[in-house]
């Protein structure tokens, strides 16, 4: 349990550090089931949170051709994801880290968020495949703390 609280530790600490590099552009996963996002709200007066809120809660599961590239609002949702996650709302942290990973789909940080998520509800292979996506993401990109934190957690997931 330690383990993976140190993980946790230091997947926190990378969000305000980790960006989209320009040298990885969004592909399109077909192992991933990405969420169909809403059309957009015209209402200026709704905040970002407020709208972030709204699409995690009106959210449906179906696969997309391509992602939307929006590092911003990606990782706001992970920051969403983030809180959720100490809350200990792991479906509502999975809805929020899909929702990233629509705005971003290399985003290496979701993953990571996903997976462990996905180790709380009991979802040990799922969680294992985010791991590896992870995993494989920091690596195109080259950062080194989320494929380390990555690597570590792929071992501590079915122990």
């Amino acid at each position: 349990m330690s383990k993976l609280k140190h993980l946790w530790i230091i997947l926190a600490s990378l969000v305000p550090l980790t960006s989209l590099s320009n040298k990885a552009q969004a592909q399109f996963d077909p192992f991933i089931s990405q969420p169909q996002m809403p059309p957009p709200i015209n209402a200026p007066a709704m905040s970002i949170e407020q709208q972030m809120q709204d699409r995690i809660e009106r959210q449906t599961v179906t696969p997309v051709p391509n992602s939307i590239s929006n590092p911003k609002l990606a990782t706001a949702y992970v920051k969403d994801g983030f809180e959720h996650y100490n809350r200990g709302e792991y479906q509502k942290a999975v809805s929020a880290y899909n929702l990233a990973l629509y705005y971003n789909s290399s985003y290496a940080v979701a993953y990571l968020g996903r997976a462990m998520a996905l180790r709380k509800l009991g979802d040990k292979h799922n969680a294992f495949l985010d791991a590896r996506r992870a995993s494989h993401w920091s690596r195109q990109q080259g950062n080194m703390k989320v494929l380390n934190a990555a690597e570590r957690f792929k071992r501590v997931i079915y122990k």
